[in-house]
């Protein structure tokens, strides 16, 4: 019903996963998929496409990666 910004598709998920957001991780490309994440309450890893993260984006904390590998370099530990 809503679009991101709006978190509704995360809490969507989580809600279907049976799993509290907080206990999530999004991986998103942009901005807007970021913001929606994190309003969802959930980690955040972003992976830049075509735009690096507006100075706003990035002061939220969340990891911003080079690539997938790198998230699963993290998810390893």
């Amino acid at each position: 019903e809503h679009g991101k910004p709006h978190p509704q598709i995360y809490l969507h998920a989580a809600e279907r996963l049976a799993i509290g957001p907080a206990s999530a991780w999004a991986i998103e490309d942009s901005d807007v998929g970021v913001r929606a994440a994190h309003a969802a309450g959930m980690v955040v890893f972003q992976i830049p496409d075509l735009h690096e993260p507006e100075a706003e984006v990035r002061a939220f904390g969340h990891r911003i990666v080079g690539s997938m590998h790198d998230v699963l370099g993290l998810l390893r530990g």
